[in-house]
């Protein structure tokens, strides 16, 4: 169901178009078209503003990277975690022992009633991004409460401030998201090159590092990007590539958050030796289903081939064009993706986290997103 971009239009689409979804890898854009450099980040002044224009706390100062001052800690803003794996799919319930009432009788509470666990049926274990429901944050996460839903993937460049947002700005983001009983799934950080491209490659790299540690501070282990065509092993660009991924490996250790490559263009048989070459745990995965259908790849059997690694998932639809790499996004449920396939074969592996969905037509995104939603309780 992801695309691109938001509005992809009836055309074809080639592997370079940037976004995420069916058809291609994020910020792969021809010549980098609608995509910022690595460190040319534009500060979306209306993205922190209410309904009035007021401007908010969230976007009061620019990057912060020193302890926040006195006054700033005593806000008392709430903070929720993130969910665990296995609670947003298992709602198990245990009998709860009241007190003893005066006759000395025991009550106890029923269980909940018993619920499968199955990805499809839970609306807990969908997450949306914010930046297709409003350009304004706080409207955003009112419609995604309104969906139904628990997570948000938040769009490092568009939906927040390029990664320089300050502490103050993070309390307050959270804050919104707890008021709306929600919480960040994934961040998203498209580059224009991948890490095997030397051009910009130092700026790319601290423009990660960046999202790593904004990623920990709203609460969520997950940024994704692509990281580029993959090299062969005999390539000087492997050495390249092993570099920056080893560097962003142990930034992650420190931050707390892990950058998770999108399978689409990237077989997973590339991002298998990829990983194996990393340190354990330092490059996850995200299974973009879209794209995988698109570059030739069945999404059902390259979430089992990449279980181990898969760290979040993007449930995006696509038809494949007459040459491979080609492709057009569509709307869940209308393209080539075996979304019952797909989702019985990240269950069987145990994958709990979330499933992002994208839209496509973005004339009606709240629309859109509650038919893919209402679309996946069928399955």
């Amino acid at each position: 169901m992801a695309a691109p971009d938001r509005n992809p239009g009836p055309c074809e689409i080639e592997e370079e178009a940037a976004g995420r979804g069916g058809v291609g890898e994020s910020g792969d854009g021809a010549e980098g078209e609608g995509m910022m450099g690595d460190d040319e980040v534009e500060i979306p002044a209306d993205r922190l503003l209410d309904d009035g224009g007021r401007q908010r706390q969230a976007g009061e100062h620019s990057i912060d990277p020193t302890a926040p001052a006195a006054d700033e800690k005593a806000d008392g803003i709430p903070l929720r975690r993130q969910p665990q794996r296995g609670e947003v799919f298992e709602r198990g319930g245990h009998g709860v022992k009241r007190r003893h009432p005066p006759d000395h009788t025991i009550c106890f509470w029923p269980n909940p009633p018993f619920r499968p666990r199955c990805h499809s049926m839970d609306r807990a274990s969908v997450c949306v991004p914010a930046g297709a429901l409003a350009s304004d944050l706080r409207t955003a996460f009112s419609r995604a409460r309104t969906l139904g839903v628990k997570g948000l993937e938040l769009d490092v460049r568009t939906d927040l401030d390029g990664g320089r947002i300050s502490a103050t700005g993070v309390r307050q983001l959270r804050k919104w998201l707890a008021d709306e009983g929600l919480v960040v799934a994934a961040l998203r950080f498209p580059t224009r090159g991948g890490y095997a491209e030397s051009d910009r490659l130092e700026a790319r790299i601290e423009g990660t590092k960046r999202a790593l540690e904004l990623a920990h501070g709203l609460g969520t282990p997950v940024v994704t990007n692509h990281v580029g065509t993959i090299p062969a092993e005999d390539s000087p660009d492997w050495g390249v590539m092993l570099g920056a991924l080893r560097d962003l490996a142990g930034w992650s250790e420190r931050a707390g958050a892990t950058l998770c490559a999108e399978a689409g263009r990237a077989s997973p048989t590339d991002l298998l030796r990829l990983v194996a070459a990393l340190p354990e745990g330092g490059l996850g995965c995200t299974l973009v289903t879209g794209a995988l259908v698109v570059h030739g790849h069945d999404p059902a059997i390259a979430a089992a081939q990449l279980a181990g690694i898969v760290r979040h998932v993007w449930l995006t639809d696509a038809v494949p064009g007459t040459f491979a790499g080609h492709g057009r996004a569509m709307v869940l449920g209308r393209g080539d993706v075996d979304i019952a396939a797909t989702l019985g074969s990240l269950e069987e592996r145990g994958y709990r986290g979330w499933l992002g969905l994208e839209v496509v037509d973005g004339t009606d995104a709240a629309g859109e997103l509650a038919a893919a939603i209402a679309r996946l309780t069928l399955v």
